[in-house]
């Protein structure tokens, strides 16, 4: 009897601290943790649970489901085992079997609110959209201030093209502590939507480089507000093309001395404070980027051929990386098209795709003269065409007014829409989507097929 209680206490003990390393977020120590309350004791439901959960942040997919199922056996299935199965379901976009888990785990539990939101995750990938309203909007009858749902709900309505309620929505971002660096060191106001006629306004750049540049469009619209000054803060690269848009007066680096200044406002909260919608886009019918008037790259002339750029993959950083980022054998299958030549954009870790696939000596890589985006705005005015995966490029040569073909994930981000070939934020934009999770092939047989007649009709011409 002694040993037993001893055991179960080391048990206890290790799980606790496991728990407590898990929530702190020292993830090394709960696996750790996790799998010495496992060793202790196989069968504990608990430790399998939150093992899985962990593994699947880490993404070890496979792994964490099979340890959830196990704990699903042993316990006869829980609310908690359920929930936690089905998003690792989701994370591995098996859809439906996500959905099953997730109704199980309401069925035991039908205030659960936890559940309720990640179902209304799943309905906002795999559809329809109003069925995940519905479940958002139960996770808050039962939580009303949980942020991560009122975030998952405006996201939906963007996606589903309610721009004037999805950005509204869009707001409470700016409560969730990973949204507020950029903000954090300003003395000035935030803009709550007074008059702005002889201020100086600062336009505070956030999140992504794509962001950045899919909203720098609205410095026009707070100029015409009576802004006596726009100043744009925001990253380096972007400056000395942001300094170009209409309605910018400076653009200064993050971290840099902005002089003095009377409000703030957040980039992607203008599309809020202006209503827009998608019949009301600013700058939806022209470019409203330029690239240097002195073009800082060249590339070699080539008359005869079609010249396409490409970027296969985004920043290793983002979480949705994995899905969005094209395996580079399969961008390999451009080559099959006559008549063209292939121009590398790609920057970052992939660059090295080129070398390691022996590929380097089909593509001009452009990459080593690519110092910031005046250098690729440059290139990309020089190309025929622009094809690339979800990434600050799209952006840059939908704002350019260059054609663009962008390749969508199934799981594709809320600007994008749903199931349009054209985008209402770039006219000279085409969207190629995936069929399904992960169906990368049908994707570029399309554009194969597609790119075949475009370089076809190109010759044509000549």
């Amino acid at each position: 009897m002694t040993v037993s209680t001893d055991r179960m206490t080391q048990v206890e003990q290790a799980f606790a601290r496991a728990y407590g390393a898990h929530t702190e977020g020292r993830f090394v120590e709960a696996r750790e943790g996790y799998l010495q309350t496992l060793t202790l004791a196989p069968g504990h439901v608990g430790a399998l649970e939150n093992l899985s959960a962990l593994l699947l942040i880490q993404g070890e997919g496979a792994l964490a489901l099979a340890l959830c199922q196990r704990a699903v056996q042993l316990s006869g299935g829980t609310p908690v085992g359920y929930n936690t199965l089905g998003a690792i379901l989701r994370r591995l976009y098996r859809y439906d079997e996500a959905m099953a888990a997730y109704e199980k785990a309401l069925a035991l539990k039908p205030d659960f609110a936890s559940a309720w939101e990640n179902l209304g995750k799943v309905y906002r990938v795999a559809g329809p959209v109003d069925k995940a309203l519905a479940c958002f909007d139960k996770a808050l009858a039962l939580n009303p201030e949980n942020q991560a749902v009122l975030w998952d709900r405006a996201l939906t309505l963007l996606q589903a093209g309610n721009l004037e309620d999805g950005f509204a929505g869009y707001e409470t971002r700016l409560l969730r502590p990973e949204f507020q660096g950029p903000f954090q060191a300003l003395s000035k106001p935030r803009w709550a939507g007074e008059s702005l006629v002889g201020k100086t306004v600062l336009l505070i750049a956030e999140q992504g480089l794509g962001d950045t540049l899919q909203f720098i469009r609205y410095a026009s619209a707070v100029k015409a507000l009576g802004a006596e000054h726009v100043v744009v803060v925001a990253q380096p690269p972007l400056l000395s093309l942001l300094a170009r848009v209409a309605g910018v007066d400076r653009a200064v680096a993050f971290g840099d001395p902005v002089g003095a200044y009377d409000c703030y406002i957040p980039l992607l909260s203008l599309p809020f404070h202006l209503k827009t919608t998608l019949e009301t886009i600013p700058s939806a019918t022209e470019p409203y980027l330029t690239p240097p008037a002195d073009w800082s790259v060249t590339l070699p002339d080539s008359p005869q051929a079609f010249k396409v750029g490409v970027v296969w993959a985004g920043s290793a950083a983002n979480p949705t990386d994995d899905s969005r980022s094209i395996p580079f054998e399969k961008i390999l299958t451009l080559l099959s098209v006559p008549g063209i030549a292939l121009y590398s954009l790609q920057v970052g870790d992939h660059e090295s795709d080129l070398t390691t696939h022996a590929a380097a000596p089909l593509f001009q890589n452009l990459a080593p003269r690519l110092r910031n985006f005046d250098d690729t705005a440059s290139a990309v005015m020089q190309l025929d065409l622009v094809i690339t995966v979800d990434t600050s490029v799209a952006h840059l040569a939908g704002g350019l007014g260059r054609p663009t073909w962008v390749l969508l994930s199934h799981a594709t981000d809320w600007r994008w829409l749903q199931a349009r070939t054209d985008s209402p934020w770039y006219p000279t934009v085409r969207l190629f989507r995936q069929p399904a999770p992960g169906d990368w092939d049908n994707v570029l047989q399309d554009v194969l097929r597609t790119l075949q007649e475009k370089v076809e009709a190109a010759a044509n011409k000549r």
